[in-house]
């Protein structure tokens, strides 16, 4: 099994999409010119449930650096706002800067970054009128599970990494700043 199809499997196995639209709403106006925002959360969990730390981004401040370690929990949730035009998606992105494995064999393999699409996403795929009732927010949420190896022996090293994007009903987006976890 390659390296990115593990990944994947991964992702998918452990990736849930929570998307919910919250109650607040606007009518879609003719236009709008302004750039809606996206706020991200991460929460890291050790293997016994408690918080280890919390990081806190979005798209204008700052990219963020941290640490984990195998066994641990993320909890990644994000909120796309506009509240002049409103949200028609809202996306998580999850994956892989580099990793490196032990063969056991006294040798040590590294991989390259490891992309595909969005781990998660929240869209409005409705065609909308003027006037119509839009979302404001536009929320998704989803885990990784840390303790998942991608080689066949032991994980030497790995850096992984998250952000979101988000898109208003005229195509106008912003994307976070990108939060880098190492271990």
């Amino acid at each position: 099994m390659t390296a990115a199809y593990s990944w994947s499997l991964l992702l998918l196995a452990l990736a849930s999409l929570n998307g919910c639209t919250t109650a607040a709403t606007l009518k879609l106006p003719a236009s709008d010119g302004t750039f809606p925002t996206v706020k991200v959360q991460v929460t890291d969990l050790d293997q016994n449930g408690n918080t280890k730390n919390t990081w806190n981004f979005d798209d204008y401040c700052c990219d963020l650096n941290g640490a984990f370690q195998p066994g641990d929990q993320l909890f990644i949730s994000a909120t796309g706002e506009d509240d002049d035009g409103g949200v028609q998606d809202v996306e998580g992105w999850g994956g892989l800067d580099n990793f490196c494995c032990d063969n056991g064999d006294g040798t040590i393999t590294c991989n390259p970054q490891l992309l595909g699409g969005p781990t998660t996403q929240n869209q409005d795929n409705a065609t909308h009128a003027v006037g119509d009732d839009v979302p404001k927010t536009r929320d998704i949420l989803f885990t990784v599970n840390l303790a998942r190896s991608l080689c066949s022996g032991p994980l030497k090293t790995m850096t992984a990494f998250f952000f979101a994007k988000v898109r208003n009903y005229y195509g106008l987006g912003a994307m976070s700043k990108t939060l880098r976890l190492s271990f």
